[in-house]
């Protein structure tokens, strides 16, 4: 996966009022668009502050994306109610392991916790199957 810094136009979801915004945006291996977040700007020195701007200067030579640019996909009530049923049934499976102040870690099934996140096979990590809510 590769990214960057662009642009996205995000007037249509602004109520037509002009707004352009920086994002990272991250690319699939064959160079499609994949996702984009929110950018914060911090460093653990000036200099690597320095890089940071620099990188944020080349997205304004490049073509500002659009929202229609991403590919969006749209769940269906089916999918919803599927994704409901995994996290009850996540909950319901779950071990405590451990409380904190405002966490709670617990141990999960990880077939269940991978269909739930959209995980295959291929994808899947070597991550403990320990996870914070």
């Amino acid at each position: 996966m590769n990214w960057n810094y662009r642009l996205l136009d995000r007037t249509e979801e602004n109520g037509d009022y002009p707004l352009i915004e920086l994002v990272e945006v991250h690319y699939e291996d064959d160079g499609s668009l994949m996702g984009y977040c929110a950018v914060s700007c911090i460093a653990d020195h000036i200099e690597e502050m320095r890089q940071t701007f620099a990188w944020y200067a080349l997205a304004l030579d490049k073509p500002v994306l659009k929202l229609s640019d991403f590919l969006i996909l749209k769940s269906t009530e089916e999918d919803d109610n599927r994704q409901a049923e995994l996290a009850v049934a996540i909950l319901n499976d779950a071990d405590v392991m451990q409380e904190f102040d405002n966490d709670l870690w617990i141990k999960v099934d990880r077939e269940m916790w991978n269909e739930f996140n959209g995980i295959t096979d291929d994808e899947e990590d070597d991550d403990e199957q320990t996870n914070t809510i």
